[in-house]
């Protein structure tokens, strides 16, 4: 029981102090550049004929917050890091939604595996970004679609979590618009699996996606033709600094798996040589 009150406080401390450097202490440039993309936006910069930024429809979250701020503050001093409290604040949010989710759908699951998942979760962000961009939306979006689907799927049957479900997908589609392949996944998914209601779930996962689709398109269409639109997505889909050929991409993948397969190798070597050591000891 001491060893164990021991560790428990190690990891609150150890969460407490990533909490206190992520606050103040920033590491990627995307950080300014997401900022910046919600900053445009909130002052009346419109999606693709003032903005050309491939995830320039990520912002629309950022500028939710971004207003608020102005709109209570009359200025952006101390902008950044009041975004970088919200970030947090939504991050902490989903690991507790994730270690009651996890509890819930499997019980037999040791709590302190679960607290430990959860705190993993938090401490973890796709790059070292602590605002609401695209990454960090994309993270928490995905990751709020797949629990209400296990909740749905291995705890209640209550449709409104394949609803809430279906509107987590539509969010994530907007951080990363390329997650619309895991839409087709997903809908694939509840199209052929076996259950005596499987129209009624379509329609609930589909339903707020198609709602949401129709909204954004009335929007666009509110200020530009349907033509220019689609030239405008075709001028952002050709911008350079983001356009590959195909064995660009084939090479560019493997690097990347090359480095995450080499960290996961010096990882597992490290987890092991402290489990080594603690035993000794």
């Amino acid at each position: 029981m001491k060893k164990e009150k021991f560790w428990k406080i190690i990891c609150i401390l150890a969460v407490i102090a990533y909490t206190v450097k992520s606050l103040f202490i920033g590491a990627d440039m995307d950080e300014g550049y997401g900022i910046m993309a919600g900053y445009r936006l909130a002052m009346g910069d419109r999606l693709l004929l003032e903005m050309w930024e491939p995830h320039q429809t990520s912002a629309i979250f950022t500028a939710v917050f971004i207003k608020l701020f102005m709109m209570m503050t009359g200025g952006i001093n101390y902008l950044n890091l009041y975004l970088r409290i919200v970030s947090l604040l939504i991050q902490g949010g989903v690991a507790v939604y994730l270690y009651k989710t996890l509890r819930k759908v499997w019980p037999g699951m040791e709590q302190g595996t679960v607290t430990l998942l959860a705190m993993l979760y938090y401490i973890v962000t796709p790059k070292c970004v602590y605002v609401p961009e695209y990454s960090n939306l994309h993270n928490w979006f995905f990751t709020l679609m797949i629990l209400c689907m296990l909740r749905y799927f291995f705890g209640e049957k209550k449709i409104s979590y394949l609803v809430w479900s279906g509107i987590f997908m539509t969010c994530d589609v907007l951080a990363y618009p390329s997650m619309v392949l895991v839409f087709i996944c997903c809908m694939g998914y509840l199209l052929l699996h076996k259950s005596d209601r499987k129209w009624k779930e379509c329609a609930a996962y589909l339903l707020p996606c198609v709602i949401s689709a129709g909204a954004m398109s009335a929007y666009l269409c509110s200020y530009m033709a349907p033509a220019t639109m689609l030239q405008m997505v075709g001028e952002i889909l050709n911008e350079g600094s983001h356009k590959m050929t195909l064995f660009e991409k084939i090479v560019s993948w493997s690097e990347g798996f090359a480095i995450v397969g080499a960290l996961l190798i010096l990882a597992a070597v490290a987890a092991l040589a402290v489990e080594l050591l603690i035993k000794k000891l």
